[in-house]
């Protein structure tokens, strides 16, 4: 398996498609870090800095949803400043390196080129 970012390629493919699904969201900037957004009928606010928003998702996964999505692609910015670092490479390799060392070495070495 390989990365050609920070983010699991699982997560990447949810970013991915929440990024299309906010494509075509109306927003309205009310300051550095907060935007509302109009999805449907619905009216939502996003706090970029607090990495809320009032659908509840974002709080809840980790991941920013489509409301959050459509505000950081508007403002040009790097969805891996918005992740939670538990979703990130280096705490997944972590995580895998605690649990069984020798395996996951053996597949590291099994995917260099020689």
């Amino acid at each position: 398996m390989r990365w050609e970012s920070n983010i699991p390629p699982a997560i990447n493919r949810k970013l991915q498609i929440a990024q299309l699904k906010g494509r075509y969201m109306d927003q309205l900037r009310c300051g550095e870090y907060e935007f509302e957004i109009i999805d449907k009928n619905r009216q939502l606010v996003v706090k970029l800095d607090k990495r809320t928003c009032d659908c509840g998702l974002w709080v809840i996964s980790g991941i920013p949803c489509k409301h959050a999505m459509a505000c950081i692609t508007k403002t040009r910015d790097n969805v891996e400043n918005y992740m939670d670092d538990y979703l990130k490479k280096v705490a997944y390799l972590k995580n895998i390196l605690q649990q069984n060392p020798c395996n996951f070495r053996r597949e590291l070495m099994a995917e260099r080129p020689i």
